[in-house]
């Protein structure tokens, strides 16, 4: 993959989730982890 991407970020206490689009909008990826908020896992975790 070559070119400029988009990538949007929701990252909140218990799941974070995430996407990639191309400027043309269409979606090249996505994601899905546990929570990343500092301020329910401490630094170090998130």
């Amino acid at each position: 993959m070559s070119g400029t991407v988009v990538v949007g970020l929701d990252i909140g206490g218990t799941s974070t989730r995430a996407t990639v689009l191309g400027l043309d909008g269409q979606r090249l990826g996505t994601g899905r982890a546990g929570g990343g908020n500092p301020t329910s896992h401490g630094a170090e975790r998130a």
